[in-house]
């Protein structure tokens, strides 16, 4: 899509007259193809719900190769970004079943990240741990990894949308 948001809308907004950071480069955005856009460009627009449904089908093909995919702020933080947009969160969005399914998988490498964060590419034994003792840690990990976007984010919206 080689088109600007302000060519598809038909909406020229202009120069920004607010002098933020945030506010400059969604005004800048709108002047940028599509097609050109990072993954951060997309977390910054999806999350200011800019541009929806044009840029919500780009974003949802970068998570459906890889859900880690990250802007500048954290591993899945596009993903969070598209959980949380209105289109997605009024239930008006045809990417529930997709969404869905890309959440199970992402939540199925709670443990595998968990494991990851503890020790790496090291075995427990290393730092003299029993496989009980390595469990314990491990599960503890993933408890707070649940706790923390964007796995808490997947995790309500399989909890808010059913099987």
């Amino acid at each position: 899509m080689s088109k600007t948001l302000e060519e598809l809308e038909d909406d020229y907004w202009g120069e920004a007259e607010y002098d933020s950071y945030l506010v400059q480069t969604c005004h800048a955005l709108r002047h940028k193809p599509i097609d050109q856009f990072s993954v951060e460009d997309l977390r910054i627009m999806i999350g200011q719900n800019i541009g929806l449904v044009h840029l919500l089908p780009p974003a949802m093909d970068v998570i459906r190769g890889n859900p880690f995919a990250s802007g500048d702020f954290y591993d899945g933080d596009l993903l969070q970004s598209v959980l949380r947009c209105e289109l997605v969160q009024s239930g008006e969005s045809e990417l529930t079943s997709d969404l869905k399914a890309i959440c199970a998988r992402f939540v199925e490498t709670l443990d595998s990240q968990a494991y990851e964060n503890l020790f790496g590419d090291d075995a427990p034994e290393k730092y003299g741990l029993s496989d009980i003792s390595a469990t314990a840690l491990r599960q503890e990990e993933v408890k707070k990894l649940a706790g923390e976007s964007p796995f808490s984010d997947c995790l309500l919206f399989l909890k808010t949308h059913g099987n």
